[in-house]
C-alpha cells in the first residue's frame, strides 16, 4: 500500500532476530502509523592505508562469524582529500562494536598494519538511519509498505518497503497532552497528591481528597496514590497521546513518578509498543523516554536555546509564561500546598493551581513546537532529542547531516584524554567592545552585523582542514593564520549553505502576505539562524568532533577587525558612536535617514558580511562598567517610539535581585528615559525604602530566585541559595537539581549566605531591612543614576542612608 505520513519518532530494536528501525508517524488523516524497516544494515567505515585497500577488505570479509555481512569500497572525503574507505555492513547493530574492536587492533598507531582509523561506529543506529534518509520530526514521507501483525498501540503497523521524503509544510493532526504533578513529603518520602492534564479537549485533575470542586472543572477523586498512578497511565493511553508535554519533567516529575510507581508496584507502560518509561543518558543529564509516545520537556529547549533571547533571567514556569504568553501561574506557596493537603482547606485552589501549570505548559509548547519542527528538519533527528539539544549539539548534528549528503566521513567524537588536552589550552580573545559614552542620549540607531560569525566563517573559508593549508589565502588580522582560498572547507561550506538558504527564505517573506505561510517561513529562517549561529561556539568546544580553537579565534579576530572598521567609517562620516559590542553598533543624535550610510558601509564589507538596521530608539541610557558595582558587559536601556523598553544586563531582568529591587529600577528607568527627571527617580527610590522600613512591602517582593543547576553536593561555594536549599531539605521539603530556590535574607549573625532562609520559614519581622536597602534597592538604581552624573555619596545623602 502507498501512504503519506509525517515522521515523529524513531528507535531501533530486534524483532525475530532481525535488526529493525521503527518509525512512529501520523498520516494525513491523523491516524497513527508504525513503520518497520528491516532493510537497513548497521555499518561503519574503515580507512585503510592507500596501498592495502584490497588486503584489509579481505581480512574484514573473513570476519563473517563475528557478524560481517558485506564490505564495500566507497569514496569519501576526509580533510581536503578523497579517500577509499571500506564500508563494513554487519548483520546486527551489536556486531558493529565487536567487529570494530577486532579491526582497531590492525591500526598502525596500535602496532598493527593496514588500517589508519575507523569512523561512524558510535552513532546510534536509528539516528544514522535518519541522517542518511534526511528525516527529522515534521518531515512528510511518501512510503510503500505492507501490513504487519504486531501488538502495538497504533492504527496501522506496517513493514516498510520504500521511503521518499517530500516537501510539505503542514503540521499533522497531533494528540498533545500536557501534565503536571503536585507532591508533599510524608515520612521522609515524596507523595504525589495531584496530577493535572491539559489539551485542546481535556482539562482534568486527579486528586485523592474530596471538596466542593466547581461543576465546570473535571476533577476525579482517586482513592490513593497507587490508583492515581494507574489512572495516569490509563489517561495517557486512552487519549492516544503523541506528544506528552511537561516543564522540568526530566529532572522532577518523571523521576518522582517512576520512584513512586516502583514503590507501589505500578507499571508505567505508556510506550506505543507498551514499553515502560526509562531514563536515557544524554551527556550529563538523563531524560525520560519511551517509544512512540514523545516526551517533550519544554524547559530543556527554553533553557538551552531560548534563554539568551529572553529578557527574564528567571527560568521559572511563571516568569517564562509571563514573557512569552502574557500569562502566569496561580500563586500558591509550598507551605500553602501542605496546609491545603493536611488540613483539607483550599483544595479547590490546589486543583486550579495544578491545572493552570499544565495549561501554561501546553500553551508554551504549542507556541514553540513549530520552530522545533524546523530545527528537527535541519539536523534530521527526532524531536525528543532536538528539544533537549544545546547550541553546540544542534551545530554538530547539522554538520553530521551535511557530511553525509556531501560524501564526507563523519569525524569521531574525541576521547577523554584529547578533550582534557584541549581544555588545557589557553582561552582566546573574544569580541570587541567599545566602552559606552555614559549618560542619556537621544535619537539612537542600532546596526547589527547579519549573522556575524557564520558570515565570517563562510566568507574567509574558516574550517579545520583549510587552516594554514595554502600559502595563498585569507590572512587573519592580529593572528597571522592563513585560510586556503583554492579549496572550499567543510565547515565553511556547510555554513554558507545555511546562510544562502536563509537569504532565500527572507526574500520569500518579503513577497508573502498570507499569514499562515509567513509563520512557516519565519520559523524556518529562525531555525536556520539558530543552527548557523551555533557553529562558532561549537568549534571552540573541547568535546566537538570538528573542534578547532584556531578557527574560533580567527573568526573572533575577523569580527573585531570589522566592527572596528565600521566604527571608524561611521566616525569619519560624522556619526557619534555611543557604544559597540561584538556585532552591534549604537549611533546617537541621528537627525536624518541612514539608508545611504548603510549602503556605503556594506559596500566596504567583503563576501557575505553585511550590516542591517536593527531599530530606532528615541532615547537611551548607557551605564559605564567602571562604577565599582559590577561588570556586566552589556548594560543599557532603550525606549522606542512606542514607549517600549529594551533592557540589557540590568537587574530588572535578573532573578538574583528581588522583585522590589527590579521594580524600583524599572520605575527609575521610566522616570529617566520617558521624562528625563532625576529628582523623580530619587523620590521613587526613597518611597521604596520608606515602604520597606514601615513593613508595607509584600514579603513575596523580597524573594530572590536562583536555579539549582546541579546537585547540591557538586557546589563548592557556600552561596545563599545553596544554604537556603539545604535548610529546606532539612525541614522536609523536596529539593532537587532543576528546582528554583526562593529565599530571603533574614536578620541575625553570620554572613549573608548564613542568613539565607527559604521564603516559607520567615515573616516580615525576620527580614534584614538594612541588607535590602543597601544591597538590593539602592545598587540597581544607582547604576542608572551614576550614568546621569549622580555619585554614590550624593545619592546616599539625598536618601538619608549612611554610606558603608
Amino acid at each position: 500500500m502507498k501512504l503519506k505520513v509525517c515522521f515523529l519518532d524513531a528507535d531501533s530494536t530486534e524483532i525475530n532476530g532481525k535488526t529493525v528501525v521503527r518509525l512512529y508517524c501520523k498520516d494525513e488523516y491523523g491516524k497513527s502509523v508504525i513503520l518497520l524497516d528491516e532493510r537497513y544494515k548497521p555499518a561503519f567505515y574503515v580507512l585503510p592505508e592507500d596501498s592495502k585497500v584490497d588486503v584489509v577488505k579481505k581480512r574484514i570479509e573473513s570476519l563473517s562469524n563475528f557478524g560481517v555481512e558485506h564490505v564495500e569500497v566507497e569514496a569519501k572525503k576526509h580533510n581536503l582529500e578523497e579517500k577509499k574507505f571500506l564500508k563494513v555492513l554487519c548483520k546486527a547493530h551489536s556486531d558493529v562494536n565487536k567487529v570494530r574492536n577486532i579491526v582497531k587492533a590492525w591500526e598502525r598507531a596500535r602496532g598493527g598494519s593496514g588500517v589508519i582509523d575507523e569512523f561512524e561506529y558510535t552513532i546510534p543506529l536509528h539516528k544514522k538511519y535518519l541522517l542518511e534518509n534526511c528525516i527529522g520530526t515534521g518531515r512528510w514521507l511518501q512510503v510503500e509498505c505492507e501490513e504487519a501483525s504486531l501488538d502495538y498501540r497504533a492504527d496501522l503497523v506496517a513493514k516498510l518497503n520504500k521511503l521518499t521524503p517530500c516537501e510539505e509544510f503542514r503540521v499533522p493532526k497531533l494528540r498533545m497532552l500536557a501534565f503536571d504533578i503536585e507532591t508533599v513529603e510524608e515520612n521522609g518520602k515524596k507523595k504525589i497528591i495531584a496530577i493535572s492534564f491539559y489539551s485542546k479537549d481535556m482539562k482534568k485533575v486527579l486528586i485523592s481528597k474530596r471538596a466542593e470542586y466547581p461543576k465546570d472543572m473535571d476533577v476525579e477523586v482517586i482513592e490513593d496514590e497507587r490508583a492515581m498512578l494507574k489512572r495516569f497511565v490509563e489517561i495517557i493511553n486512552e487519549y492516544q497521546t503523541d506528544f506528552l508535554l511537561g516543564f522540568a519533567t526530566d529532572q522532577y516529575d518523571f523521576r518522582i513518578i517512576q520512584e513512586r510507581a516502583s514503590a507501589l508496584g505500578v507499571v508505567l507502560g505508556i510506550g506505543k509498543d507498551k514499553s515502560k518509561i526509562k531514563f536515557v543518558r544524554r551527556k550529563i543529564v538523563s531524560s525520560a523516554k519511551t517509544f512512540g509516545l514523545v516526551h517533550i520537556d519544554i524547559f530543556s529547549h527554553i533553557l538551552n536555546i531560548l534563554a539568551p533571547r529572553l529578557q527574564t533571567e528567571v527560568m521559572t514556569l511563571g516568569a517564562i509564561s509571563s514573557e512569552l504568553l502574557g500569562d502566569t501561574k496561580i500563586e500558591m506557596e509550598f507551605e500553602e500546598i501542605i496546609e491545603a493537603w493536611r488540613k483539607e482547606k483550599k483544595l479547590v485552589k490546589l486543583a486550579e493551581y495544578c491545572l493552570k501549570d499544565s495549561e501554561l505548559v501546553y500553551r508554551l509548547s504549542d507556541l514553540l513546537l513549530p520552530q522545533l519542527f524546523e530545527l528537527c528538519k535541519i539536523v534530521c533527528q527526532p524531536i525528543f532529542d532536538v528539544s533537549r539539544m544545546t547550541y553546540g549539539q544542534l551545530a554538530e548534528w547539522y554538520l553530521m547531516k551535511y557530511a553525509n549528503e556531501s560524501d564526507y566521513v563523519i569525524l569521531n567524537s574525541p576521547k577523554f584524554d584529547v578533550i582534557a588536552e584541549r581544555q588545557r589550552r589557553g582561552v582566546y580573545t573574544g569580541g570587541y567592545v567599545k566602552e559606552p559614552i555614559p549618560g542619556i542620549h537621544e535619537n539612537i540607531v542600532v546596526f547589527d552585523f547579519r549573522s556575524l560569525y557564520p558570515s565570517i566563517i563562510a566568507t574567509f573559508n574558516i574550517s579545520p582542514e583549510t587552516l594554514n593549508h595554502c600559502k595563498d589565502g585569507y590572512v587573519v588580522p592580529e593572528l597571522g593564520h592563513v585560510f586556503c582560498k583554492s579549496h572550499k572547507g567543510f565547515v565553511s561550506s556547510a555554513i554558507e549553505k545555511l546562510i544562502l538558504e536563509r537569504q532565500e527564505i527572507k526574500k520569500k517573506l518579503k513577497e508573502t502576505k498570507q499569514k499562515s505561510e509567513r509563520a512557516i517561513l519565519e520559523n524556518m529562517q529562525q531555525a536556520i539562524k539558530t543552527v548557523s549561529n551555533a557553529m562558532y561556539g561549537m568549534m571552540a568546544f573541547a568535546g566537538a568532533r570538528w573542534y578547532c580553537a584556531e578557527c574560533a579565534a580567527s573568526a573572533a579576530a575577523f569580527g573585531r577587525h570589522y566592527i572596528k572598521e565600521m566604527i571608524k567609517f561611521a566616525t569619519e562620516n560624522g556619526y557619534k558612536v555611543l557604544y559597540a559590542d561584538t556585532d552591534s553598533m549604537f549611533i546617537g543624535d541621528v537627525k536624518a535617514k541612514v539608508d545611504k550610510f548603510l549602503e556605503a558601509c556594506n559596500a566596504h564589507l567583503p563576501g557575505l558580511l553585511k550590516i542591517e538596521f536593527q531599530g530606532f530608539y528615541k532615547r537611551g541610557i548607557f551605564m559605564p562598567r567602571e562604577t565599582g558595582i559590577g561588570s556586566a558587559k552589556k548594560r543599557y536601556a532603550l525606549i522606542d517610539e512606542k514607549n517600549n523598553l529594551l533592557i540589557r544586563g540590568l537587574e530588572r531582568v535578573r532573578g538574583d535581585w528581588c522583585r522590589l529591587a527590579r521594580r524600583t529600577q524599572e520605575e527609575v528607568l521610566d522616570a529617566v528615559l520617558r521624562k528625563k527627571d532625576v529628582s523623580a527617580a530619587i523620590k521613587i527610590i526613597s518611597r521604596a525604602i520608606d515602604a520597606l522600613k514601615k513593613g508595607k512591602v509584600d514579603l513575596k517582593d523580597l524573594v530572590i530566585f536562583e536555579l539549582l543547576s546541579k546537585s547540591l553536593n557538586e557546589y563548592k561555594v557556600k552561596s545563599p541559595h545553596i544554604v537556603a536549599a539545604k535548610k529546606a531539605i532539612a525541614r522536609g521539603r523536596p529539593i532537587s537539581e532543576g528546582s528554583v530556590i526562593m529565599y530571603v535574607i533574614a536578620r541575625g549573625a553570620g554572613t549573608v549566605s548564613d542568613r539565607a532562609e527559604p521564603i516559607e520559614d520567615v515573616t516580615m519581622k525576620d527580614i534584614d531591612i538594612d541588607y535590602y536597602i543597601k544591597k538590593q534597592i539602592i545598587p540597581p538604581s544607582l547604576r542608572v543614576l551614576v550614568a546621569m552624573g549622580i555619585s554614590e555619596q550624593e545619592l546616599y545623602k539625598k536618601l538619608g542612608v549612611e554610606v558603608e
